[in-house]
């Protein structure tokens, strides 16, 4: 990939995660994840809207709003069901395919800088100075152009599954 189009597809990232961070409260890893999880699931259930689509999340966390947001399942609607049982997983259903996936982030490395690392530790000691905040900063938004930059194998784990899951039954 030419770093011509990895600017221009983490460009279309970046306004898609600012919608999600407006929605979340603040940016962080989590949405990012959240993004990844979601593009997989709809590019892999290839469902034509979300009327077919059904989401499992096994967590509460972050990386659910982005979800929400990007599928258009939410709970409100009957589309995303809550299993949480703090795993980082979702399931995604298309019932006109009547085929499912279970998608799980991947920890996407990202080797942080010697000052990054020192101005984490100070942050977590109560620094809040100008330059700890900045270094800080930077760190977060490196880890999520990270997320964003990784090849899908390395930012999602994906697992067919064959059984419709018994929260769906019924």
């Amino acid at each position: 990939m030419t770093s011509r189009s990895t600017d221009s597809i983490l460009q279309g990232l970046k306004k898609t995660l600012d919608k999600i961070a407006l929605f979340h409260g603040h940016y962080c890893p989590g949405i990012a994840y959240g993004l990844r999880v979601s593009l997989a699931g709809i590019k892999l259930m290839a469902a034509s809207d979300n009327f077919e689509l059904n989401v499992i999340s096994g967590t509460t966390n972050c990386p659910l709003d982005a979800v929400q947001m990007i599928t258009g399942c939410t709970v409100g609607n009957g589309k995303l069901f809550l299993d949480d049982r703090d795993r980082q997983e979702f399931t995604f259903w298309n019932h006109s395919q009547d085929k499912g996936i279970v998608i799980k982030p991947k920890k996407v490395f990202y080797r942080e800088s010697i000052a990054e690392a020192e101005a984490m530790e100070r942050f977590a000691e109560g620094d809040k100075s100008r330059e700890t905040l900045r270094l800080v900063n930077a760190r977060l938004q490196n880890k999520i152009e990270s997320i964003l930059l990784a090849e899908e194998k390395d930012a999602v784990e994906i697992e067919d599954i064959n059984y419709k899951p018994d929260i769906l039954k019924g």
